[in-house]
């Protein structure tokens, strides 16, 4: 997905792990060297190629997004990123048409600021791509949630599959999930997409809640361990349902069925265990 560009770094790594980056020279006879300031490295000989700066091909990487993801390409240019790009329509049915948006932000404050702008344009709630959930926080969850559009992490419904790419059961699961927020089809026709291999979508809901419970409880180690140096123990409150459901993309209904209708044994500890502070404390996962 990366090209060259008409521009060059100004520094290098070292060649030993551990030292400061090199500052890049570049003499009027072309030789192109590498130096520590700190002297701690020796001078390096470098190629043009080794100082070349790289950016993301956008066409190319909306191409293959729509391709694993069965989304219509949209047609206008690509753009570039950091930043949103309209990666197309996914049509549920010929007269129903979603937004599918590709977001990239450096970090919490620039995310908030792409996400208001994308949701102030968008006619009907979107579904939002970001590369993973490290900028999710309170105020953009808010903002999406207020939009009723959908956050999507983008390593979690696409893989690589050899050389091409495709999309996970997950991806299934946050597009139907899309359908109820948004409030863009009734219960029945939901119920109609739903795919015929039940099993295997339930199947997929539990490998999410036990991801997100062991992320869970090993946040919830860490601030036991720490509150405890404080003086006392404290238990981190355990997700619910509700927060369980939008982080996973599906229905809070979808998540009450997998922890009380015949529950995976280990998701049942894993959901019990989030309130044993012993548990907690002991946990290894």
């Amino acid at each position: 997905m990366l090209e060259p560009t008409a521009y060059y770094a100004t520094a290098h790594p070292a060649l030993k792990p551990g030292r400061p980056p090199l500052r890049v020279v570049r003499h009027r006879d072309g030789r192109v060297v590498g130096v520590c300031d700190e002297g701690r490295s020796e001078r390096a000989d470098l190629a043009l190629a080794d100082i070349v700066l790289h950016a993301v091909n956008a066409a190319e990487l909306r191409r293959r997004l729509c391709v694993a993801l069965a989304i219509k390409t949209a047609h206008e240019p690509a753009g570039s990123l950091p930043g949103s790009m309209r990666l197309g329509h996914w049509e549920p049915r010929p007269s129903l048409q979603i937004t599918v948006v590709l977001i990239a932000a450096p970090d919490e404050a620039a995310m908030l600021t792409v996400v208001h702008a994308v949701l102030a344009s968008a006619k009907k709630p979107p579904i939002v791509l970001t590369p993973g959930r490290s900028h999710w926080n309170e105020a953009v969850q808010a903002a999406a949630d207020s939009a009723r559009a959908t956050l999507v992490p983008l390593c979690e419904v696409v893989v690589a599959d050899g050389a091409a790419w495709r999309a996970t059961d997950a991806w299934e699961a946050f597009r139907l999930g899309h359908l109820e927020r948004a409030g863009l089809a009734t219960p029945a026709q939901i119920r109609a997409a739903l795919p015929k291999k039940k099993r295997e979508t339930r199947a997929t809901a539990i490998d999410g809640l036990k991801r997100e419970f062991r992320e869970h409880l090993r946040s919830a180690k860490a601030h036991c361990h720490a509150t405890a140096e404080q003086g006392e123990p404290k238990l981190l409150p355990r997700p619910e349902r509700q927060d369980l459901a939008k982080r996973l993309g599906v229905s809070k209904a979808t998540v009450t069925r997998c922890l009380n209708n015949e529950p995976d044994a280990e998701l049942k500890l894993l959901w019990s265990g989030a309130e044993n502070i012993e548990y907690v404390r002991q946990f290894r996962g």
